[in-house]
């Protein structure tokens, strides 16, 4: 797991847990005071208190948690963190949403609505607004989210890429060659560079499109051959096209040149 998308879990769960002893946000005079809880608005007036419930804060926490869970389940692809930050800007729209119903219907005209069991009546106080601990976390979380979309999991400075990651960011950038050689030296395949490609046994990668015909022509048996095109490959095997992103590239030329550990941490967010 790594170290990002923990911070980020902390932090949401930080989040939840502040809810049960602060409230979002509220409003205060001196013999007045509303609050937004957990389940919505706890109004109080002296001695007399009232809840007011509401839907939105609930969904908020539900979007928190649900963007905390994504990343951590699903761990094999870059979309389940830019699926979490969606979700937690969700939840932070739920809790703007309450601001907007909370200035909408329980204020009127700077009176304050005091609900009672049977009705509701005005009172005016000069009153304070003001955001607690659990909004700034909240915003907090998104920012970390939206840091993790953006670099994959991968903006703390004392991370340390892997192998995989090494080679798949040079192919990324058309380096095709210099990756692949990378990867072949550290796990001591012997490779041939070629013009516009490189070739270990039973495998022929190109960067080149135009050498798709050589896949055609006769060649050594059990030779498959791949050109890779930006973030795409195509493999082209026993005469079928397929085509394949990067990891997937690289699993397959793993496993036909008989290496098939690849640890699962080193596939997540890619």
């Amino acid at each position: 797991m790594r170290t990002e998308v923990i911070i980020y879990a902390v932090i949401v769960s930080v989040f939840v847990i502040s809810l049960l002893f602060y409230p979002v946000f509220e409003v205060n005079s001196s013999i007045y005071s509303q609050e937004l809880s957990f389940l919505g608005f706890n109004i109080r007036f002296y001695n007399y208190s009232s809840t007011v419930f509401l839907p939105l804060p609930i969904a908020g926490v539900i979007y928190a948690l649900l963007s905390l869970a994504v990343p951590l389940i699903w761990r094999k692809s870059r979309y389940s963190l830019y699926l979490s930050t969606v979700l937690i800007l969700l939840s932070i729209s739920m809790f703007i949403s309450s601001y907007v119903y909370d200035e909408r219907y329980l204020f009127y005209y700077d009176y304050s609505v005091l609900p009672t069991y049977n009705g509701a009546f005005l009172i005016y106080f000069p009153r304070v607004f003001s955001f607690n601990l659990p909004f700034y976390i909240l915003v907090a979380s998104a920012i970390i989210s939206s840091l993790n979309s953006i670099t994959r999991a991968r903006w703390m400075p004392i991370y340390k890429p892997t192998l995989i990651e090494k080679v798949l960011n040079d192919l990324r950038q058309n380096e095709i060659e210099g990756g692949l050689a990378r990867l072949f030296t550290q796990l001591n395949v012997p490779y041939a560079l070629e013009e516009g490609g490189i070739s270990v046994p039973h495998i022929k990668i190109l960067k080149e499109n135009r050498k798709i015909k050589e896949a055609f022509f006769p060649r050594r048996s059990n030779t498959a051959v791949i050109f890779i095109q930006g973030d795409k490959a195509y493999k082209i095997d026993d005469g079928e096209i397929n085509e394949m992103n990067l990891i997937e590239t690289i699993k397959f030329i793993l496993e036909k040149i008989k290496i098939n550990e690849i640890k699962k941490e080193k596939e997540e967010y890619l």
